[in-house]
């Protein structure tokens, strides 16, 4: 059985950073989506700086327009410059990571409420990216509302990974979220937890 947290009970920590403007990306937006990336992939940063959080998949202009024309990256931006990002992506083209599609298919027995998770609308959530200039403040959260009001009454569960490499990223979407752990399991010698939340979005208290 799955426990999941229901987003009612979550409250922001703090109010909103002025200036900022969240939305579902455009295709004018994917330089900057690209550059963050690129800033922040495993690959990239020193050794030093992989505590603060980092990308473990790399995405191409093409599929950043795929994406996007499905379910959708949702953006941050301030001063007319992304210094945010969240991707919620079909599992049709999630699973074409081997990552991915090793833990996706760990859930098949899975069950929530005694309904199995083939029973349920499921999307991939993330990756996830914020400037580390914007950090510790309620970016992701706002995103993350944005991204629910969109896909809500679509979609009943979001399903996400993270590498036990990333502590910053789990703690994020675990206590701060609300995200529960769902599994546990290796893929190619790295270990990781798979995440997953209900797409039902939050009364703001």
């Amino acid at each position: 059985m799955i426990l999941l947290y229901n987003h009612h009970n979550m409250k922001a920590s703090s109010q909103s950073r002025p200036g900022i403007q969240y939305r579902k990306a455009t295709p004018t937006d994917f330089d900057g989506i690209l550059h963050l990336q690129h800033q922040n992939l495993i690959t990239t940063l020193q050794e030093k700086d992989l505590s603060q959080g980092f990308l473990m998949i790399e995405f191409t202009r093409e599929q950043l327009y795929k994406i996007n024309s499905e379910l959708g990256i949702f953006v941050a931006i301030h001063d007319k410059k992304v210094i945010g990002y969240l991707m919620a992506e079909s599992v049709d083209f999630a699973v074409g990571s081997p990552l991915i599609a090793h833990m996706f298919n760990r859930l098949t027995e899975f069950t929530f409420d005694d309904v199995p998770l083939s029973s349920c609308k499921l999307f991939i959530y993330g990756p996830v990216c914020i400037d580390k200039h914007y950090r510790g403040q309620t970016i992701l959260n706002e995103l993350f509302q944005v991204m629910l009001k969109t896909l809500q009454g679509q979609y009943d569960l979001g399903i996400a990974f993270v590498s036990k490499l990333n502590p910053r990223s789990f703690n994020a979407h675990n206590n701060k979220l609300g995200m529960r752990i769902a599994d546990e399991f290796e893929f190619n010698g790295q270990k990781y937890w798979t995440l997953i939340f209900t797409v039902e979005q939050q009364e703001r208290e």
